[in-house]
């Protein structure tokens, strides 16, 4: 844990050492300079937060101290908003993503906890993005599976173009800190698919 928190923390200090330099210079053609500063000392902050928003959850859906929300939410709304934001996020590696969802779910409302399902979706996105080719498209796709007796039954899917994953090695990534070689080059805590597994059965 203190490994996966340390390295982010260590940027944040750096970048944020170097922007009061550049802030003290008050010169204009380093603006630029400091504007690519700050976002590092986001981008860290940000990465920082996750990882130990992650530790803190798993350990509540262990100990069995997590409580999920059980509210009403718009099912294809909060898949469109999470689309959104990642499609900004893959930007820059021209990776497009899509959602196709069925016609019958447009106006349905579910009773759940929205945000884990959005973070549930964005783990899957982001995962899928690390190893989607340059160009490529991620597909969100949301079906109707059939009915049951207390309301419906649907199932959302995301596919990419990436490299296959050996059938052997599947149970692992779902597994905290383990990761596959591949997923380890590219980099990330190893907690999001495990997390995303917890909620899902739990939730």
């Amino acid at each position: 844990i203190f490994h996966e928190v340390r390295n982010p923390v260590h940027v944040i200090n750096m970048a944020a050492e170097e922007a009061i330099v550049l802030l003290s210079s008050n010169s204009n053609p380093q603006r630029d300079i400091l504007v690519d500063v700050i976002k590092s000392i986001v981008r860290a902050a940000d990465l920082a937060t996750v990882v130990l928003d992650d530790v803190l959850n798993i350990q509540r859906l262990q100990s069995g101290t997590f409580t999920f929300a059980s509210i009403p939410f718009p099912l294809a709304e909060v898949h469109r908003q999470v689309v959104q934001i990642m499609h900004y996020q893959f930007q820059a590696k021209s990776v497009e993503v899509t959602c196709n969802i069925d016609e019958s779910l447009e106006n349905v409302v579910v009773i759940g906890d929205p945000n884990r399902l959005k973070q549930v979706l964005q783990n899957f996105l982001s995962n899928a993005g690390k190893f989607a080719p340059v160009g490529s498209q991620l597909l969100v796709q949301v079906v109707q599976m059939g009915t049951a007796s207390d309301g419906i039954r649907t199932r959302t899917s995301v596919t990419n173009h990436g490299p296959m994953i050996n059938p052997a090695e599947r149970s692992k990534i779902f597994h905290p800190w383990q990761q596959l070689r591949a997923g380890e080059q590219i980099g990330g805590s190893g907690l999001g698919l495990a997390l995303s597994k917890d909620f899902i059965e739990k939730g």
